[in-house]
């Protein structure tokens, strides 16, 4: 069973693939449908990445006060 710092590893690469996605596909998109999707994926990317970092301070301040 994986650790939860490799969990937020995972997700942080997640991320990453998700805004590269974003990028590669706002450069060749050709209608306006094709940028909201791409905008959308950033968007989500961008939320997941601000929420894991809130999840990592906790964790952090779980681990240094003993609270684990």
């Amino acid at each position: 069973m994986p650790t939860e710092q490799e969990l937020f590893k995972k997700v942080s690469r997640l991320v990453t693939d998700m805004i590269i996605l974003a990028d590669e596909g706002d450069e060749f998109c050709q209608h306006d449908n094709c940028h909201l999707l791409f905008s959308i994926i950033r968007d989500s990317a961008y939320r997941i990445k601000q929420e894991l970092e809130r999840q990592q301070q906790v964790s952090q301040l779980s681990i240094s006060c003993g609270c684990r």
